[in-house]
């Protein structure tokens, strides 16, 4: 599990470094309106805790392109509180309280962060490293 956090951390990293480029014509992304920023973040926790699967929502109208390491590992979500956040580049960084429910049944209480992108697709990613 620790190299498969390590792969996603380096593709995020990878993914960000990118956004930063323009490719060969278009136009840099602008920054995340913050309205919709927290209502994909919400949505995305809701479909969680609800038990959907992440990949789910691109499905959705938009689609929410989402990637959370705990999700993915089948952790379940218990509860959430939005907290602050802030505009770093052109995402929203926001800062929550999980509460999650491990494979083994142990229930952690415990700090997030989310970068979320609303131009030119909704994405939202865990980002606290």
């Amino acid at each position: 599990m620790n190299l498969m956090r390590l792969k996603l951390r380096y593709g995020l990293l990878l993914l960000g470094v990118l956004a930063f480029f323009p490719g060969c014509g278009t136009s840099p992304s602008a920054p995340a309106n913050p309205d919709k920023a927290r209502d994909a973040l919400r949505a995305s926790l809701d479909a969680w805790q609800n038990g959907e699967k992440p990949h789910t929502l691109k499905e959705r109208k938009p689609a929410i392109h989402v990637v959370d390491y705990e999700w993915t590992d089948g952790q379940r979500l218990l509860h959430y509180q939005i907290g602050t956040d802030e505009l770093i580049g052109n995402q929203l960084r926001c800062r929550v309280q999980l509460t999650v429910q491990n494979k083994l049944g142990r229930v952690v209480r415990q700090p997030a962060a989310y970068s979320v992108g609303t131009d030119p697709i909704l994405t939202v990613h865990r980002d606290d490293f």
